[in-house]
């Protein structure tokens, strides 16, 4: 068909991952190719690699016009689409008998051209993938038949969306070579200058990963300081999971979203802005306390400890609520929970960073090395001990914990973990080292200490912080130089966890490994 190519550029840009590329020579060679798949033909797994891993693809689409409309011409469309790795999904349709990719509609990629000429007579679409190399950048062309959804349909297909391009492959070709362009041979994965407005992967609902499996209700709350707090909820046990500490539970909070999150805008309105255009409202939160009713009414009950994030998407909401409560019971000590405190579907309990049992401990003792929020797991593996079958005091180790934390939250995480060890009879095995930054505006924290003995078992650290060199040398503990400081020996034959923003968890692996801690187990808290 000839016509009209049109390269849309508004309202896509903000997506595109960033590649330094350089002319290469290359040879272009077929490497494999079937122009029209048979029905019921799965695709090659060579195919499929190249989509799952894909970052940018390039959506074409036509307009056949009208005999009816004056002027109309037929025309031909293509959009640039970014994402993260992985951000296509795709399953088999048994229905079609072919592999079905699924494209999602994010905000401000909203390519009506293309999901117009889908939608409006013409339900084809190609689909180019660059598989960007070294050497050169070898190039996936597919055919599709086409469908565009919305609302509903869209969101049970991929979560937080309200738009998805299903798109069935009837024929491939992947050549290679085929744009004389290579990345740099320093611009490996880690390199790549990826778009702050990429949302994160969301997976296919007809996998069933986006299914409540229970509703989670809010049944107390225990505000700690302004920005700390412990929900407590409850969930049937009918559905025939269990939660454990350690583990965390993931959640559909979309509806407890901040109003500036929910409104449309098509660009951040300030820095770190970008992730909430996309934002569905999942989280994932630790579960610091878990147990189970036994008396007839098969419940589940668990505590997240959250941490209330400035110009965070649902905390706030979450926070507003626990102030009301509290409020209301601080008039009245017997008022029950209000109907309007919330519930979130549950996605899914997920986790291993759990503590470990006894027969694979042998006896060792626990380090703890975890910054702000990630205190959690802390809580979650003392409180551990009262899991279903095991008793206060049964299976006692050492545990030696560094937690880092501002100067205005010294008190509240002090609570915290206090609170944990007594709940699981562990006072007495448990030592805290409290890293404390002191805030240099706080008229009060300028004139603290160096360190303050809490209790005889606890001491806060000001103005120090955890290094790759504090745990490296034998001998004293010495923390007067602004970096704190143990010795390593302290750490012989202890499994570590670490909690804590990636630049922390980075500091403390290498502070483990030079103290000679070998097994050292972490949890990511980059979300």
């Amino acid at each position: 068909m000839r016509g009209r190519l049109l390269i849309q550029r508004l309202l896509l840009s903000k997506d595109i991952n960033i590649r330094h590329l350089s002319p290469r020579p290359t040879k272009p060679q077929l490497l494999d190719a079937c122009p029209t798949l048979p029905a019921a033909s799965p695709l090659p797994p060579s195919i499929i690699k190249a989509i799952e891993n894909s970052d940018t693809i390039y959506l074409g689409t036509r307009h056949t016009a009208s005999p009816e409309a004056y002027g109309d011409r037929s025309k031909l469309g293509c959009n640039i689409r970014g994402g993260r790795s992985g951000f296509i999904q795709h399953h088999w349709d048994s229905k079609r008998e072919r592999h079905c990719l699924l494209l999602p509609d994010y905000s401000g990629n909203r390519f009506l051209q293309s999901l117009g000429n889908i939608s409006g007579g013409d339900p084809v679409a190609g689909v180019t993938i660059p598989i960007f190399k070294e050497k050169g950048t070898d190039v996936l062309y597919l055919t599709c038949e086409a469908e565009v959804v919305s609302g509903e349909e869209a969101r049970r297909l991929v979560r937080g969306v309200s738009g998805v391009t299903k798109l069935w492959v009837t024929g491939y070709s992947m050549i290679e070579g085929a744009l004389p362009l290579g990345v740099t041979e320093q611009q490996g994965k880690e390199a790549v200058g990826w778009s702050p407005y990429n949302p994160i992967l969301r997976y296919a609902g007809v996998k069933g990963s986006s299914t409540p499996s229970a509703v989670a209700t809010l049944t107390d709350v225990a505000i700690h300081s302004p920005t700390l707090a412990t929900f407590t909820w409850s969930c049937p046990a009918s559905t025939g999971k269990s939660y454990r500490p350690g583990q965390h539970i993931i959640c559909d909070a979309s509806h407890l979203l901040d109003t500036r999150v929910t409104l449309y805008s098509h660009m951040a309105q300030f820095p770190g802005g970008e992730k909430d255009l996309n934002d569905d409202g999942t989280r994932s939160w630790t579960i610091s306390r878990a147990w189970h009713d036994k008396g007839g009414k098969g419940k589940w009950h668990f505590t997240t400890t959250l941490r209330r994030v400035p110009r965070g998407g649902v905390t706030p909401t979450l926070f507003s609520m626990a102030q009301r409560i509290t409020a209301a019971r601080e008039e009245d000590s017997q008022a029950a929970m209000p109907s309007w405190a919330p519930e979130v579907p549950v996605l899914g309990v997920d986790g291993e960073f759990t503590a470990a049992d006894e027969q694979e401990a042998e006896g060792r003792g626990n380090v703890y090395v975890c910054s702000g929020i990630g205190v959690t797991p802390l809580l979650a593996h003392l409180s551990g001990k009262l899991r279903e079958g095991q008793a206060v005091g049964e299976g006692k180790r050492d545990v030696l914990a560094i937690v880092a934390c501002r100067a205005d939250e010294l008190e509240a995480m002090r609570g915290l973990v206090e609170d944990a060890a007594r709940y699981a009879g562990s006072e007495e095995e448990l030592r805290v080292h409290y890293l404390v930054k002191a805030d240099e505006q706080d008229g009060e924290a300028a004139h603290l200490k160096k360190s303050t003995i809490l209790s005889p078992r606890a001491t806060a650290w000001y103005g120090t912080r955890l290094t790759p060199s504090s745990f490296s040398e034998a001998g004293e503990s010495n923390s007067d130089a602004g970096t704190f400081k143990l010795p390593c020996e302290a750490f012989a034959g202890r499994i570590a966890y670490i909690c804590g923003a990636r630049p922390f968890e980075q500091a403390a692996k290498q502070a483990l490994a030079a103290a000679g801690v070998v097994d050292i187990r972490t949890e990511s808290f980059s979300y």
